[in-house]
C-alpha cells in the first residue's frame, strides 16, 4: 500500500497552486470578440472586427485572427502603444473621421501608418493641436505636435513586453525549481501486506529475521 507524505503534499501544492494562480491572471491572446463590436468570420480565415459609428473613445482588445479592423467614425484620439501588433495577419484598418489629438500619446499611430501601406492613410487626420490640425497624422512631426518626448511613448510597448516576458520567466523558473524540490523530498513508503512473499532462502543469513516477523 503506496501512500504520500501530508507535509509533501502541502509542499507540492503550495509551489505549484501560487505560480499557476499568477499565469493564469497573465493576459492571453485569445479573446472574444469586443463588446459591441460586431465580428464576422472571413473565408478562407480571418475575422472581420466592424466597431465603426460606435462613439468608441479607446480600441478594444482584438482577437489575434482580427484580419479587418473598422474603427471609422469614433471619437478615438489616440491608440495605445502594441494594439495594432497582437494581430497575426491584420491587413485592413480603416481609421478616418476620428478627432486624432497629436501629442505624445500619437506617437504610436504615426509609427504604425508610417509602416503600413494603407489607401485611407490621406484622411487620417490631426484634430488638435492647432499647430498640427489637418496634418496627416503619418506626417506629423514633434514641433506641430508640441512634444519632445516622442521616443519615450514609443518605448511603452516594449517596455510592457519586456515585463511580461519577465514575469513568465520568474514563473518558470519557480515551478522548475518546486518540481526538483518535490523530486528530492517526496518520499513514498511502501507497506508489504504479506512479507512472507519476499522470505529469503532457508540458508541467508537474515532468514531469522523473517521467521520473527
Amino acid at each position: 500500500m503506496a501512500w504520500v507524505s501530508i507535509a509533501s503534499t502541502h509542499a507540492m501544492l503550495a509551489c505549484i497552486g501560487a505560480p499557476l494562480i499568477l499565469l493564469l491572471t497573465l493576459p492571453v491572446g485569445g479573446v472574444p470578440c469586443p463588446d459591441p463590436c460586431h465580428c464576422t468570420p472571413l473565408s478562407p480565415g480571418g475575422l472581420k472586427v466592424d466597431c465603426s459609428r460606435l462613439g468608441l473613445r479607446e480600441v478594444p482588445a482584438l482577437p489575434e485572427n482580427t484580419s479587418e479592423l473598422y474603427l471609422q467614425s469614433n471619437r478615438l484620439t489616440a491608440v495605445a502603444p502594441g494594439t495594432f501588433d497582437k494581430p497575426r495577419d491584420l491587413r485592413r484598418v480603416e481609421l478616418s473621421n476620428n478627432p486624432w489629438v497629436c501629442d505624445c500619446q500619437i506617437a504610436y499611430l504615426r509609427q504604425w501608418l508610417r509602416g503600413q501601406e494603407l489607401r485611407m492613410e490621406r484622411k487620417i487626420r490631426c484634430s488638435s493641436p492647432a499647430s498640427a490640425k489637418g496634418k496627416r497624422v503619418s506626417r506629423v512631426t514633434e514641433e506641430q505636435s508640441s512634444c519632445r518626448g516622442w521616443w519615450s511613448v514609443q518605448c511603452q510597448h516594449f517596455i510592457r513586453v519586456d515585463v511580461l516576458l519577465s514575469v513568465a520567466a520568474l514563473l518558470t523558473l519557480c515551478l522548475s525549481a518546486c518540481a526538483i524540490y518535490i523530486a528530492k523530498h517526496l518520499s513514498f513508503r511502501v507497506r508489504l501486506t504479506n512479507p512472507n512473499t519476499l522470505q529469503p532462502p532457508p540458508d541467508h543469513p537474515r532468514a531469522r529475521h523473517w521467521k520473527s516477523l
